[in-house]
């Protein structure tokens, strides 16, 4: 099976966004096609998987669709699915993996287009010109030209363009750049860019034209070691404007650097902090409390004394702050951890910001947390990056047996071999789905763990 010419019947999608279908009893992974469809194309072995390079769809599903960029297999392969097929194949995965609970919540993205507030471009040359350019997701050697990219506003494109034509003009090759990386306020709409260079020699000596590009509130120029995959600032050249943004989440405002995380939807984030609020004070304070008074029988009485509860909440891997602080308001005494000095600096900022008198910032590791932080935690909040939790902190989670767990995480898989380390003493008491990721995918998942015996 290498380099040949296969047709190819695939049956359904598995857990990174791939249809999956069989040839003599091998599992054969392609893109661009729906379950249920055929397709002919040459099978090569990449990352030791066998992956089908679709060349023509035979019978193609009534409700595929035309892809709204020329890129989508690099950046967003689901544009094909009907909104409905996405839809209905992500809750089918989550509850594949979840198949002791039932999914509690599940709440589709308002605007499949146009709702990230992030993008980083690779650059190429194509008639001795540069190029913005994304990777091949199925060839990390080969670049894919971007005219368009409708997962970002026009305005972000437009900027990204005016930069590209200020690189053309300076002459700069392809080869002496690594990306151009442009956030977006959705709250004023301003943008801000991080443009890396692999060469320093090749960094003009004056780059002040950058500031003058409409709608661009900052640019850094830097250098980034190109041995390295990641889009790393490794020395700073120019910083032009503002390199800070805004945002609005409810009724609380929050700042972030230009390397700062922040959530990527900011139509659905906010349905998640109220739901993560909700259930704290609709479950955990209940709980606590009656378990506290175990002489009061009343749920009237105890939904009276559950609202002078105190809850000590610590948030790990809590970024700038975002979900801790839209805690602050209620009598809880909160801690958000992170690894990063520069989010912790951003979280006290945004703190003050809020007037969130009861929230503090600790720069601090998740697998370095003293088991004393843990021991009397109420609730225990966590959104990691694509990995998960450290096995180290998942030991810690073990010893020190927080009442309550919120896990919040964009991966799916790891979130459930985390929660398999936990089920000896964590059941789960709700599941919640959120498409913060439409056209791709990915999706934002919410689970509540609660500590065996509390109940």
């Amino acid at each position: 099976m290498n380099n040949l010419v296969y047709k190819v019947y695939f049956e359904k999608v598995n857990l990174k966004g791939y249809s999956v279908g069989f040839v003599k009893d091998q599992e054969v992974l392609a893109l661009g096609v729906l379950p249920g469809e055929t397709a002919i194309g040459e099978l090569k072995t990449i990352n030791k998987k066998k992956i089908l390079i679709v060349k023509e769809i035979i019978n193609p599903r009534k409700d595929r669709q035309k892809p709204f960029d020329a890129t989508y297999l690099s950046t967003s392969p689901w544009q094909i699915f009907s909104y409905a097929t996405q839809i209905n194949i992500k809750k089918s995965i989550i509850q594949g993996l979840f198949v002791n609970k039932d999914i509690d919540e599940f709440l589709p993205a308002d605007e499949i287009l146009y709702y990230r507030t992030k993008v980083e471009f690779s650059f190429d040359e194509l008639n001795n010109k540069v190029i913005l350019a994304f990777f091949d997701r199925l060839n990390k050697y080969k670049k894919i030209p971007v005219n368009n990219f409708k997962l970002v506003e026009p305005l972000v494109m437009d900027v990204a363009s005016s930069i590209l034509k200020w690189i053309n003009r300076n002459n700069i090759p392809a080869k002496s750049l690594k990306t151009l990386t442009l956030r977006q306020s959705k709250k004023d709409k301003s943008v801000i860019g991080i443009l890396l260079f692999k060469h320093r020699e090749q960094i003009p000596y004056n780059c002040t034209d950058l500031s003058k590009i409409k709608n661009l509130a900052g640019i850094l120029v830097g250098y980034s070691n190109p041995k390295s995959p990641a889009s790393k600032v490794d020395e700073v050249f120019y910083q032009l404007g503002n390199l800070e943004l805004t945002e609005k989440i409810g009724n609380l405002s929050f700042v972030y650097p230009y390397d700062g995380f922040f959530q990527n939807n900011l139509e659905l984030f906010p349905k998640v902090l109220s739901k993560i609020n909700d259930l704290i004070v609709t479950s955990v304070l209940f709980e606590i409390t009656k378990r506290n008074n175990p002489e009061i029988y009343s749920h009237n009485l105890i939904d009276k004394l559950a609202e002078n509860t105190t809850l000590n909440i610590i948030e790990l891997y809590s970024g700038v702050g975002t979900i801790g602080i839209s805690l602050c308001k209620r009598n809880f005494n909160i801690v958000g951890i992170d690894i990063l000095e520069s989010n912790i600096e951003y979280a006290r900022i945004n703190a003050k910001l809020n007037k969130c008198d009861n929230y503090e910032a600790i720069c601090l590791a998740a697998e370095k947390v003293p088991d004393d932080y843990l021991k009397n935690t109420d609730v225990l909040i966590v959104d990691p990056s694509r990995p998960g939790l450290h096995p180290k902190l998942i030991k810690t989670i073990l010893r020190t047996k927080p009442k309550y767990i919120f896990y919040l995480s964009c991966n799916p898989s790891t979130l459930h071999s985390d929660i398999k380390l936990l089920q000896d003493y964590y059941v789960i008491d709700f599941l919640g789905c959120y498409d913060f990721y439409p056209n791709t995918p990915h999706i934002e998942v919410l689970v509540m763990l609660r500590l065996s015996f509390i109940k």
